[in-house]
């Protein structure tokens, strides 16, 4: 009996090694496409609009339900295009998703109404990948995703990169920089902003008075749809010259647990989402990621002088109420350094680099606490309170032939904000639409500036400031649809700076 037990189960072995290729191509892996349907001008949400996974066999797709949620099971791992439609919208159509095993796809989509007033109507389905996510910029302004940032060549998983493969958009330093030149400016007039608040600038490696640095604190795990502009600039926005990034976050997963470890050319990530409560309306996401270089130290202790270092963190959390709104807090924040020493043997040295010590650290931290609650199916109220921190220090020092250092530069910069806002939207029918807000914030600032004078070699202070100010800034914008495909918005932009006791008043166009 126990050798006849024993063939028994050879035999069973040897049926699985058979069938186990038959058994893998028989299951198809499959993940969940699920999300939300909302007016792009209310973001209120479509009840009934029909959404549908193209080229699918056979067909997948669902009508919304309450609040314009829908969940689509059973869905292919691969790429797909999904087709959103609803009576009197403008059908969408989203290109190329990522279907993933590793986790749901959870998106919104926003629809923007369909002017018309003729009886009789042709809809016709169609990519717009340039429109933004603000439907107040109607030129000038370009919406990205997560996928195209992977696909840029040499985006490396950068936004600031990615974009400097767009008209009128140019790479200043190649490799070692990720600034960028927008139609002829310089590159300190682009602003930052995080779900439309203000931060300062958000790359390691930066330098006092830039806009960028070596890359981006962003990862592409946080990230959901952000806009990009250009030029004529919504009057919601104010002090900037040469462009705008308006980074978004996704929400977490609120039905399910979900964590990941991605190794990439910049670091190693950690994320980590899922529902806060029991009843799957709230959710937390977010994402640590950690300098792989700098692992390389601990192979070698020599290398810890000499190569960069860097560890940034990102995280959102989404509390959605049944009469009190929604709630959202926001937070990014990352440290940075890359120092260089001198080589101690003075007969080896071939150039200035080799007797020359540096240091650049930078630290950055931005906070926000978001409300936005429906005052009716065609208004709602948005408010935030924010907080902002921004550290750079930058020395710089050359070794004599007597291996004495002398300094030759030092910059120090520290600068505090807080920031409260509140903005109005208004619908009213499908042919204007009315956006009213004001913002202040309280600058608290620490400067100071050290150099050698080329003439003299005398080392000394160029500039020490410190204080604090505020700015006001409050705007009005209506956006007209004149007949359908032409669109006009023009708005009135005021900023009042208390430090020079000045103001300014843009008005907007764009047609």
């Amino acid at each position: 009996m126990y050798f006849l037990g024993i063939l028994t189960l050879k035999r069973l072995l040897l049926f699985i090694i058979i069938s186990l290729p038959w058994l893998i191509s028989a299951q198809t892996p499959s993940q969940v496409i699920r999300g939300k349907v909302v007016d792009a001008e209310t973001k209120t949400g479509l009840e009934g609009a029909n959404v549908i996974v193209l080229n699918s066999e056979p067909l997948l797709g669902m009508n919304t339900g309450t609040d314009g949620y829908f969940k689509i099971l059973n869905v292919p791992v691969g790429r797909h295009s999904v087709k959103v439609s609803f009576m009197g919208y403008k059908t969408v159509v989203i290109p190329e998703m990522l279907v993933s095993s590793g986790k749901e796809t959870v998106i919104t989509v926003e629809l923007e109404e369909a002017v018309v007033n003729q009886k009789e109507i042709e809809v016709k389905a169609s990519v717009d990948k340039d429109k933004p996510i603000d439907r107040m910029a109607l030129v000038g302004a370009r919406s990205f995703n997560t996928d195209e940032i992977r696909r840029y060549a040499g985006g490396v998983d950068d936004p600031m990169r990615a974009v400097s493969n767009l008209a009128g958009v140019v790479s200043n330093a190649g490799d070692n920089s990720n600034e960028i030149t927008i139609r002829g400016n310089s590159p300190k007039g682009l602003l930052w902003l995080v779900e439309g608040v203000d931060i300062p600038n958000p790359n390691h490696f930066a330098y006092v008075g830039t806009s960028g640095g070596g890359f981006t604190i962003f990862s592409s795990q946080v990230l959901s749809n952000s806009d990009f502009y250009t030029a004529a600039f919504p009057a919601q926005y104010s002090n900037a010259l040469s462009g705008i990034f308006d980074m978004h976050f996704r929400n977490g997963n609120n039905e399910k647990y979900e964590n990941a470890v991605q190794l990439g050319i910049q670091g190693i990530d950690l994320s980590s989402e899922g529902p806060l409560n029991k009843n799957h309306t709230a959710s937390y996401l977010f994402n640590y990621r950690y300098s792989i270089l700098y692992f390389l130290q601990y192979i070698d202790p020599w290398l810890k002088n000499s190569l960069p270092s860097f560890q940034d963190l990102s995280f959102k959390i989404n509390i959605p109420t049944p009469k009190a709104g929604t709630f959202s807090l926001v937070g990014i924040g990352g440290i940075s350094s890359i120092k260089s020493t001198p080589e101690k043997d003075s007969t080896s040295w071939s150039g200035i680099d080799d007797r020359s010590q540096s240091l650049l650290g930078n630290k950055m931290g931005a906070i926000a606490l978001i409300h936005e609650i429906y005052l009716s199916k065609h208004s709602f109220l948005r408010s935030y309170l924010s907080a902002t921190y921004n550290d750079i220090t930058s020395q710089e020092s050359l070794m004599t032939t007597g291996y004495a250092l002398h300094p030759e530069d030092s910059t120090y910069q520290k600068n505090f904000r807080f920031s409260g806002s509140v903005t109005y939207n208004s619908k009213f029918g499908s042919w204007v639409t009315l956006r009213t807000g004001i913002t202040y914030s309280q600058l608290f600032y620490n400067l100071d500036i050290k150099s050698m004078e080329p003439l003299t070699g005398i080392y000394g202070l160029i500039n020490k400031e410190s204080g604090n100010t505020g700015l006001v800034h409050a705007y009005s914008e209506a956006k007209t649809v004149i007949v359908p495909d032409l669109e006009m918005t023009e708005g009135l932009s005021f900023s009042y700076f208390l430090l020079i006791r000045h103001y300014t008043l843009n008005r907007r166009i764009a047609l």
